[in-house]
C-alpha cells in the first residue's frame, strides 16, 4: 500500500509525528502509572499502556509500509516536557497525576483530529480513526476520575 503521490510527503509526515506522539504518551502513562496509588486506576492504565504500545506498532507499521523508519521508542523534546509535566502534578496525589495525563491524552487527540482532517489516503485514514477512537475512549476514562 505505497502512497507514491503528491501526497506521499504529507502522509509520511503525519504518520511519523502521530507515531511520536504515541511514544510520547505511552512513556507518560508509565510515569503515571509510577505515580498513582489507588489500584484500581493503576490496573487500568496499565491496559492503556498496552494499547499504546498497540496503536505504536499499527502506526509503524504504517510507516514501514510506505518504505520508510518509524520513530525510535525514545522521547522528543515535547515527550521530556509531558513527562516532566505529569511528574511535577504527580506530587499532588492520584488526582494530579490524573489532570496531567488528562492534558496530555487531550493533546494526543488534537494531532489526531488535525491528521483526520487532512487530505489523506482513505485506508491510512481508516487506520488513524480507529486509533483515534481508542485515544478517546482513554480521555473518557481518565476524565471520568477526575
Amino acid at each position: 500500500m505505497s502512497i507514491m503521490n503528491s501526497n506521499f510527503e504529507d502522509t509520511t509526515k503525519a504518520l511519523q509525528e502521530l507515531a511520536q506522539f504515541e511514544i510520547d504518551g505511552s512513556n507518560i502513562v508509565s510515569q503515571a502509572i509510577e505515580n498513582i496509588d489507588n489500584n484500581e486506576i493503576k490496573s487500568t492504565l496499565i491496559s492503556i499502556k498496552q494499547e499504546c504500545e498497540e496503536n505504536i506498532r499499527e502506526l509503524e507499521s504504517l510507516i514501514h509500509e510506505q518504505g520508510l523508519e518509524a520513530p525510535r521508542h525514545t522521547k522528543d523534546f515535547k515527550g521530556f516536557i509531558m513527562q516532566g509535566y505529569t511528574a511535577i502534578r504527580g506530587i499532588t496525589g492520584d488526582q494530579g497525576v490524573l489532570n496531567a495525563l488528562h492534558t496530555n491524552i487531550q493533546m494526543l487527540i488534537k494531532a489526531f483530529e488535525k491528521a483526520l482532517k487532512a487530505d489523506l489516503p482513505s485506508e491510512i485514514k481508516s487506520h488513524l480513526q480507529k486509533i483515534y477512537e481508542i485515544d478517546k475512549r482513554h480521555l473518557n476514562y481518565v476524565a471520568s476520575r477526575i
